[in-house]
């Protein structure tokens, strides 16, 4: 039985994330560019949805015991190999491990713009990648 509570509580959570993130979108780009404070929510928030995403990722993979997972992008890739999401939808977005990773590690390396264009333009992929979790985690049960 897939630890579905646990899934569940993660998807909550970047249902929430991505309200925050929502709602950053209330700002103009110039004003969150010019806002050390709003840039800060941005990251944190990126960062989060992020590490959500890969962490459902590879809850659902280890429990169907597909191992080979060495690497955030191999999360994302073998999702889509699976057939857990659509293959194209996957390398859509792939990039999310790259973002992570960023947000974690390379954090000197961040440009403002770009978190700012994954704000304005990507967050529709942040809830697709829930409905189709969220369907897998339905059929799971039937």
């Amino acid at each position: 039985m897939m630890k579905r509570e646990s899934i569940v509580a993660k998807l909550q959570k970047l249902d929430e994330t991505i309200k925050s993130l929502e709602q950053l979108k209330s700002h103009s780009r110039g004003k969150i560019l010019d806002d050390y404070l709003l840039q800060a929510a941005l990251e944190r928030n990126l960062q989060i949805a992020s590490q959500v995403v890969l962490d459902i990722g590879n809850s659902i993979l280890a429990e169907r015991g597909i191992r080979g997972i060495h690497e955030y992008k191999d999360i994302i890739i073998r999702l889509g190999s699976e057939g857990i999401i659509p293959k194209e939808f996957s390398e859509k977005i792939f990039p999310i491990a790259g973002l992570r990773n960023l947000l974690v590690h390379n954090y000197l390396e961040i440009d403002p713009n770009r978190l700012v264009d994954i704000l304005f333009n990507d967050l529709d992929d942040l809830r697709k990648y829930m409905k189709i979790i969220a369907t897998y985690l339905n059929n799971q049960l039937k």
